[in-house]
């Protein structure tokens, strides 16, 4: 978890979540903080950032890395 400002982010890195187990196993954490925080997983594979049913965000590492994901997003 990281502060941006008031704001509270959840980030987790996985190498994929191309499993419904997988995706399962690297969101538990996520999914079980309870509240309105962003949740971020970092991923190997180069696709464009895209979220899933619960709001849990899912962006690849090169992107996350060269660009603010993060204050893009809570802007």
């Amino acid at each position: 978890m990281v502060n941006v400002g008031n704001n509270k982010v959840y980030i987790q890195s996985a190498l994929n979540v191309d499993t419904p187990e997988r995706k399962a196993q690297e969101t538990f954490s996520m999914r079980n903080t309870g509240g309105f925080f962003l949740k971020i997983v970092v991923l190997e594979d180069n696709r464009k950032l895209w979220s899933d049913e619960v709001g849990v965000m899912y962006v690849d590492v090169i992107r996350f890395l060269s660009e603010d994901v993060v204050a893009e997003v809570i802007r």
